[in-house]
This record gives structure tokens, sequence and C-alpha cells, in this order.
């Protein structure tokens, strides 16, 4: 398995959000980040690294992995709104998927998001490109057609979720001919 890194850390509670949120980041990354025209944070500082992160309420998780590899990373904290804008981020299936795990909106949320953060520049149609097959695995269509499963993990905090995903650990599902 190709390593990689996981920070996590609190947003300050005595600053406005957005400002906590820079705070958090230059206190982790430094001067590294750098964010492309889209918007997407990059890593501009030492050594050859990809980079996502997450912000939620009260903290901002960073994953770093080997240049070459997309990572994705998210964070969440409102299980309740999760669970009451579930209809519009997840299929019938999906529900019916969550219901058989067991699982609460949360992970299904959280683990979209982290899976399009690795694989965004293939996915011009965003989540509905990519479906929750078991807990800890996704099934993605991408722009040419090309189906292939995410494996996902999770990690629970003391009222969040995480979900971190690398694009080296996709597998590839081949039609038997």
């Amino acid at each position: 398995m190709t390593p990689y890194t996981i920070l996590l850390t609190p947003l300050r509670s005595d600053l406005k959000r957005r400002i906590a949120e820079q705070e958090a980041e230059a206190r982790l990354l430094g001067e590294g980040l750098g964010h492309l025209p889209s918007g997407q944070p990059v890593w501009q500082g030492e050594g050859s690294l990809e980079l996502s992160l997450s912000h939620s309420d009260h903290w901002l998780a960073v994953a770093f992995a080997p240049k070459g590899m997309r990572v994705g990373i998210d964070i969440e904290e409102k299980e309740d709104q999760a669970a009451r804008l579930l209809p519009r981020y997840a299929s019938k299936e999906e529900r019916e998927t969550l219901d058989r795990l067991g699982l609460p909106p949360i992970y299904l949320w959280c683990g979209k998001e982290a899976v399009y953060k690795a694989h965004s520049d293939r996915l011009s149609a965003g989540l509905s490109q990519i479906l929750l097959v078991d807990r800890d695995l996704f099934e993605v269509e991408d722009d040419e057609g090309v189906v292939f499963r995410q494996p996902i993990t999770y990690i629970e905090g003391d009222g969040w979720v995480m979900a971190h995903t690398l694009t080296g650990r996709s597998v590839p599902i081949r039609l038997a001919e």
C-alpha cells in the first residue's frame, strides 16, 4: 500500500469561520498551499506531493500522497444536515444500500465528497457519477464511460466523520467477454 499522511487540526473558535480556516491552513501548511485557477488546492512546498483538504465547522483535515496519485479527503460534522439533504445527493439504490448496511447518511455524503475530490478532473457531472456499493467501496463512472471501484476509509471522531481515499487504490472493473 502506498503511504500517505493525514493531518487534522482544530479551527480556532474565537475567529470568524473563513479566517479560522486560513489560520489553520497557514499553521499546518505554511507557504506550501497554493490553488489552481479552478480553486483546487495544490501543494507548492518542498517535496513532490499531492494534496487534498477539507474544512468542517471545527476542523481542518489535510491528506498528502506521492506525486501522481490523486488523494481525496472530507470531514463532516453535520449529521442532521446530511440526513435532511439525503434525497439531493443519494439515489434510491444508495438509500437502500445505506439502510441495508445500517450506515447514517453522513457516511455517504463524506465518502462521495472524498471520492469526488480524488477524481474531480474526470467527473464533470459531479457526485451523481459516484455510487455507494458497500460500506468501504464506491463505484465511479467517469466522463469517458470508464467504470471502476474506489475503496474508501472512514475515521470517526467525537462528533465528526472523515473519509479518505487514493486514486492509486482504485479497482478497475473489467467486463468479461
